[in-house]
């Protein structure tokens, strides 16, 4: 059956160059097959599925593959996936450069590093702008080189002294996925309320147990940090009544509503 994972879209990229660099149709062919299936699954709002929902981190590697494939003046036309792919990772970065971790449904949130995936993507999307302003204006440092990452971070820089009035977008009010997520800034504070839902069996995939997160610009997340993998006893005992069925965003996306199996609870913004 057809697996279309962040991987593959990595090896589909190295192999449509490895096939120009050799002269090798077959293998360009192949790639060019499996990377266009990659651009016609990814979501409009800019993410590729993956388990029960986007992954911030794991998006970037989809954005880095086909950012890569575009340096190569590949065969696929990548352009809007990478524009759209910028557009949610300029949407669901913290101000100091941090990966929004209560939308991901593979990682927990890590604050004291950046990461170089996705940079060779970012930096050819307009969209992706907002995301770069935010990585160059941070001051944390990057984490380990990754898959020609760190080849590109001079550029990061490059555009924060090119570029510094680009910022991360609106700044004001609510930015929201229409799958069920929104990012709220409140002066120093960002609040980013989730009603996305699901468990996984998965050893990879987290259930998503938690629906608010709070960040400040300074002190990193305050509130949230992530969802779990770890089944918790109290989740397995109770057969899932910490678990939502139900979730929404209402109220101009400040007023999360959540049905769990033994009542109802909301979180709203002033």
């Amino acid at each position: 059956s057809e697996r279309l994972h962040n991987i593959p879209t990595w090896n589909a990229a190295a192999l449509w160059s490895a096939g120009s660099e050799f002269g090798e149709e077959q293998w360009k062919r192949a790639a060019k097959t499996y990377l266009d299936r990659i651009v016609e699954v990814q979501k409009k709002d800019g993410y590729w599925f993956e388990h029960t929902g986007p992954t911030t981190l794991y998006n970037l590697v989809y954005t880095h593959a086909l950012g890569l494939h575009l340096f190569d003046e590949g065969e696929v036309d990548v352009s809007g996936a990478l524009d759209r792919a910028g557009a949610f990772h300029s949407r669901f970065v913290y101000p100091d450069g941090t990966l929004v971790s209560i939308v991901d449904g593979r990682v927990l949130y890590e604050g004291n590093k950046l990461t170089v995936i996705g940079l060779p993507g970012l930096l050819q999307a307009g969209a992706g702008l907002g995301y770069c302003r935010a990585l160059a204006g941070s001051g944390k440092p990057f984490g380990p080189p990754s898959g020609n990452g760190a080849n590109f971070v001079p550029q990061v820089y490059r555009f924060l002294c090119e570029q510094p009035e680009v910022e991360v977008p609106d700044a004001k009010g609510a930015v929201p996925l229409d799958d069920g997520a929104a990012v709220h800034s409140c002066g120093d504070f960002t609040v980013v309320l989730s009603g996305i839902l699901g468990t996984d069996d998965n050893r990879w995939g987290y259930d998503r147990l938690q629906h608010i997160e709070v960040h400040h610009r300074k002190t990193g997340v305050v509130l949230g940090g992530g969802l779990s993998i770890g089944k918790e006893m109290a989740f397995i005992d109770s057969g899932g009544e910490y678990l939502a069925r139900k979730a929404s965003l209402e109220n101009d996306k400040r007023l999360l509503k959540l049905e769990y199996p033994r009542g109802k609870a909301a979180v709203s913004l002033a």
